[in-house]
């Protein structure tokens, strides 16, 4: 009789197709996020100051909106294509989108004036407005190819374009921050990368299928692919847009009661973690969208999110204790005391960022389930728990502290919410098997 050896966990993943494509994505994603993460003290220590950080955080969050819905998310339509001459029509038609909405946006920024983002707390970012829109284009058309090389299952390609994101965006905020009178560097550096990663990306997609977009691209295809995946345009692109203002929105609320500076001091605190937890949250969900699309069974699609849920619970949960542990000696000798409470403020947010982490992993799951229509209503529960979270908290206590406090249960409660609502979604679904 002969001997039967059971492989051990390790041999198991790496024979597995779907953690061998994880851990291409991870790779690219944990040296693309330690780019930052070397960069961010020296940009705090010598370049820029605490409200300076704040102006930036503004500029993300406002810009971070606008991307949620300038494709009306026709991206998700590219990995679901059948073969390829879908997908490249799925593709240029999305890029096309937009492309029209980046015009309208022009349009917007001129007729904006100081006056009217003055009114609205948001002053600080007039002179940025064109960054704004050249922000949104350059991030929204790099989010399209990557989903186009997601079909390809070229996993490869993604994470290099990660890493010469970072890599060039952080780049440009130390070369500018020599500069004193740049006070928008940190603006400036991010919106650098994200265009060169996108040109990049463009790159590679025209001379791959040169012959194929001249061959199979046609107005008819694409406005054929755009009329059969509405369903992203009505039910996703509103819960994207929701699910953008809740994640950040606060930093505007916040710079309604509070200093630059404290919005500074809050904003680096979530660069710290969020920006991270994020890229590696996008090359588990990437792949994840990839494997559930071939799942037929509900048990199956039950197990496999049940799986995920309690690694990346495990996971998060490490994260958020190792946080508790820095202490602000630390800070001080890095830093300076000037950013001191900025761990404090790092220390209340990591909780509900752990849990936020293991959602937003696995969030493809309700465009698998088509349940669009029903997650644009948790959407909505959402951003009136971050609007009252934040106002109480403010009403309240008055404070920064206590205003995060109440800010992260609205958060907690959210994302815990939407993991359950998950489970019960599979056992009640008639597409599965």
């Amino acid at each position: 009789m002969k001997a039967t050896h059971s492989k051990n966990p390790l041999s198991k993943i790496l024979d597995s197709e779907f953690y061998r494509h994880v851990i291409v994505l991870f790779s690219g994603s944990a040296l693309a996020q330690a780019i930052p993460f070397l960069m961010l003290p020296v940009l705090q220590k010598w370049f820029y100051s605490p409200a300076q950080f704040g102006v930036f955080s503004l500029f993300v969050s406002v810009t971070s909106i606008l991307n949620s819905f300038v494709s009306l998310k026709y991206e998700f339509a590219i990995v679901g294509s059948k073969h390829k001459t879908e997908a490249l029509n799925n593709t240029v038609a999305t890029l096309g989108i937009a492309t029209g909405f980046g015009i309208l946006l022009v349009a917007a920024a001129a007729l904006t004036t100081k006056d009217l983002l003055q009114n609205h707390n948001l002053s600080a970012l007039y002179v940025f407005r064109y960054w704004i829109v050249l922000s949104v284009f350059g991030f929204t058309a790099h989010r399209i190819l990557t989903y186009y090389f997601n079909f390809e299952k070229k996993y490869g390609i993604i994470s290099l374009s990660k890493v010469l994101q970072t890599g060039s965006a952080e780049g440009g905020k130390a070369a500018m921050g020599f500069y004193q009178q740049l006070s928008g560097g940190l603006i400036y550096g991010r919106t650098l990368g994200q265009w060169i990663s996108f040109l990049q990306l463009a790159v590679l997609f025209i001379s791959r299928n040169r012959l194929m977009l001249l061959s199979s691209l046609s107005i008819q295809g694409m406005k054929k692919r755009i009329i059969k995946e509405k369903d992203f345009a009505l039910y996703s692109t509103p819960g994207a847009l929701l699910g953008a203002l809740s994640n950040n929105f606060h930093i505007i609320l916040l710079a309604s009661y509070f200093s630059d500076e404290i919005v500074g001091l809050v904003g680096t605190a979530f660069i710290y973690v969020a920006v991270p937890m994020s890229l590696i949250s996008t090359s588990v969900s990437q792949v994840f969208f990839k494997k559930i699309h071939e799942i037929k069974s509900k048990k199956e699609l039950f197990r496999v999110y049940k799986s995920g849920v309690t690694k990346l619970t495990s996971a998060g949960l490490i994260i958020a204790f190792f946080i508790q542990l820095i202490p602000e000696s630390l800070v001080e000798l890095i830093l300076d005391s000037t950013w001191v409470s900025s761990l404090l403020y790092l220390k209340i947010i990591i909780w509900y960022l752990s849990i936020s982490f293991v959602s937003t992993s696995l969030s493809f799951i309700y465009i698998r389930l088509k349940k669009q229509k029903q997650m644009l209503f948790f959407d909505i529960i959402h951003l009136l728990l971050v609007y009252f979270g934040i106002v109480l908290g403010f009403k309240i206590t008055g404070s920064p502290e206590g205003t995060l406090w109440f800010f992260t249960a609205a958060q907690a409660f959210y994302y815990l919410l939407a993991i359950f609502a998950a489970f019960y979604f599979i056992k009640k679904s008639k597409l599965l098997s």
